[in-house]
């Protein structure tokens, strides 16, 4: 009887506690053979503190800009009439920016979306989770976190494993 009347206690109390944090986030991304920066803002939710230990979930959505090396054998210039020349992308057929075929970089834009459950003891803050990129290197994703509180500062290190990418990053997130 007495585990019965705790429960309801254990598993509600938390929730009247529960604290939100806002992150900014930027570091260094790789994916598909190009490395550029990665951006993010994420939202943590601490669903309770057990002793000295804290449970929480953390949502983030984040943007790559990844630049892109041209490859002469796959950009051409080519004759589309009128004596006109547009660049070409030789591995599906469609038109490409001039830049490529001059030998030049592009930057691309992808974005993804991931989820993390995250346990805070006084060693530092552990998460885990997963996400879904889109755009370059499109597809599932493994997350892995770790950072330090100092009062209302953490400094951190987070790393997402794609099937064809891998990116990390150093964070520091503002709790208020």
């Amino acid at each position: 009887m007495r585990t019965l009347l705790c429960l309801p206690f254990f598993v509600f109390a938390p929730l009247a506690a529960a604290q939100v944090t806002a992150t900014v986030e930027g570091g260094i991304a790789h994916a598909e053979g190009a490395t550029g920066g990665l951006g993010a803002v994420s939202l943590g939710w601490d669903a309770g503190t057990f002793g000295p230990v804290t449970v929480g979930l953390t949502l983030r959505p984040e943007f790559f800009l990844t630049p892109v090396e041209a490859d002469s054998s796959r950009y051409r210039f080519d004759a589309i009439g009128n004596g006109q020349t547009r660049c070409r992308d030789y591995s599906n057929g469609q038109f490409a920016a001039t830049l490529l075929c001059e030998g030049g970089n592009e930057t691309d834009l992808s974005g993804a979306f991931s989820g993390a459950a995250r346990l805070d003891t006084p060693a530092g803050a552990f998460g885990a989770g997963a996400g879904y990129r889109i755009g370059r290197g499109e597809g599932p994703f493994a997350v892995a976190t770790w950072g330090v509180h100092l009062g209302a500062v953490a400094l951190g290190l987070r790393a997402d494993v794609g099937a064809e990418w891998a990116s990390g990053a150093g964070t520091v997130a503002v709790s208020f």
